[in-house]
């Protein structure tokens, strides 16, 4: 009678699923006809409005707008009501599975966790909290929990609570993949049905854009080959936020596979640094790296994350990258990040390379002095200034020997940082600290130029570090590998006591350089 009732109750579902699927065509037809008639309406008014107009035009247009905001709302009721009704058809085929499918070990399990999921509350108690206190694990004990799971207790987990999984540090990239795509997907139809109907407002029209951004560069990734092996790429969706930093949004999006990868660069974007402005550029600079890594060391997985993870200058707050705070809040989330990953992995430690570019070396650095991170290699390009709190390569952490410096003679942003024994940052803190690339920081210089470079300091060349075919993208990828012997140096500026810097890569031409066969 059970097994009856029960494929009663599916056919009886799928009856009421057709029905609404219908419904639901039917009024996609008709958004469709009436966003045409109000676009027509609007076309006309403008027309009608721009010659001679009468009392009785005007009046004539008042009715027409009437008549189409009240079939406006209509539909509006009409989408409603298909909601309800869908929802109200799920609900009474659960209820019947859970009258008859099991009733009894079904009334054991809801009473014992409170109605809640059976696998999530097991899931929950294995880590001895609620949901709210699982976003607290600190990363080794939530990689240690997320390892005690059965398959069942993640899926629950995956789908009940991917606010917290996807963002939650010391679990499988995988995982947080899959909680951060549901997200996504979930986002992206919500804030699109509610735009059908004009009625975003600004904060979720930025969500939307920043979600669409990430949908896109998502696709363009694994629309991209491995080089070497001509397989899709993998792209991780590692973190996702898009109405973080007032709008800007925050996203952790990785070319290659970060649970499996050898070799594993963070990169960390500067000035004007949105998700749905940079996103883009940002995927192209981590696909470069990819593909001149694997040409590098073909034997070698290799994963690029595009870390938009801070609040970086931009828009009407970018007056802001003449100041360290938020290179210094920044820092301290990107060192987060970077522990949060390496407890994803255990035992499984990949060699992981920070690259932090224009004010993102700043944010990289603050983040190395300030808070620590356990990074194998720290590379500043284009930098302003390593910070108010490194004097020395070796202030990072990592050892001077590790941390390596690009600056093109040509990119006027590599000369804001100050130079000699007496700059801005002695004098009263100002300015983004010491120049990375002098010969007194101690930082490894890497050769960064450009064959087609501009006569002076400009904004473009600032831009080129992750060019294909460039010196510095090469040296990227050798640094990323590991293969130090590769890497080609470059002499340092140094600052004589009596006159002003010297920068001995201004007489130097630049080659193209690939590892490319």
């Amino acid at each position: 009678m059970a097994l009856r009732s029960a494929a009663s109750a599916a056919d009886a579902y799928a009856d009421a699923l057709e029905s609404l699927r219908r419904r639901g065509e039917e009024l996609a037809d008709r958004h469709v006809t009436l966003r045409f008639a109000v676009t027509s309406f609007a076309d006309e008014a403008r027309c009608t409005l721009a010659g001679e107009v009468t009392a009785d035009v005007v009046a004539l247009l008042q009715d027409e707008a009437r008549r189409l905001r009240g079939e406006v709302e209509v539909l509006a009721t009409d989408s409603a009501l298909l909601r309800a009704d869908t929802l109200a058809a799920e609900d009474a085929f659960t209820a019947v599975l859970r009258r008859y499918a099991g009733a009894e070990a079904t009334a054991r399990a809801l009473a014992t966790t409170g109605g809640q999921d059976p696998a999530l509350h097991i899931a929950l108690a294995r880590a001895g909290t609620g949901a709210d206190g699982l976003a607290q694990l600190a990363p080794n004990a939530a990689a240690s929990w997320w390892a005690s799971l059965t398959a069942a207790e993640r899926d629950a987990a995956l789908t009940t609570l991917p606010e917290v999984v996807g963002a939650l540090d010391g679990v499988p990239a995988g995982a947080r993949d899959e909680a951060n795509r549901l997200l996504l997907d979930r986002d992206i139809t919500l804030l699109q049905a509610r735009g059908e109907t004009g009625w975003l407002t600004g904060p979720q029209q930025d969500a939307l854009a920043n979600a669409l951004a990430v949908r896109d560069e998502i696709a363009a990734i694994e629309e991209t080959e491995d080089p070497v092996t001509l397989e899709p790429l993998t792209a991780r969706l590692y973190g996702y936020g898009p109405h973080a930093f007032g709008g800007d949004g925050r996203v952790l999006l990785s070319v290659g596979d970060l649970a499996e990868a050898d070799t594993v660069a963070f990169t960390v974007p500067g000035l004007t640094t949105t998700v749905h402005g940079s996103l883009a550029g940002n995927v192209d600079n981590a696909v470069n790296l990819y593909r001149e890594a694997r040409f590098a060391d073909p034997r070698t997985a290799t994963a690029g994350l595009v870390w938009i993870g801070y609040d970086a200058p931009s828009d009407w707050n970018s007056v802001t990258v003449a100041g360290e705070s938020r290179a210094r809040d920044g820092g301290a989330l990107l060192a987060r990040d970077v522990t949060g990953y390496l407890a994803s992995r255990g035992e499984d430690r990949p060699h992981l390379t920070v690259i932090g570019h224009s004010y993102g070396s700043t944010t990289a650095a603050r983040g190395a002095t300030d808070v620590g991170y356990d990074a194998d290699d720290i590379v500043l390009i284009g930098s302003p200034g390593a910070g108010a709190n490194a004097d020395h390569a070796e202030d990072l952490g990592v050892g001077a020997d590790r941390v390596w410096v690009g600056s093109a003679s040509t990119d006027y942003v590599t000369y804001l940082g100050g130079n000699g024994w007496a700059n801005l940052g002695s004098l009263g803190g100002l300015g983004l600290g010491d120049d990375p690339a002098e010969d007194d920081f101690g930082a490894r210089r890497i050769q960064a130029g450009l064959t087609d470079r501009s006569q002076a300091p400009t904004v473009h060349d600032h831009t080129q570090y992750f060019r294909p075919g460039s010196e510095s993208l090469h040296n990227l990828a050798s640094i990323v590998t590991g293969r130090d012997d590769d890497v080609v140096p470059a002499e340092h500026r140094t600052d004589p006591w009596w006159r002003t810097s010297d920068e001995p890569e201004e007489d130097r031409t630049p080659t193209e350089r690939s590892h490319a066969p």
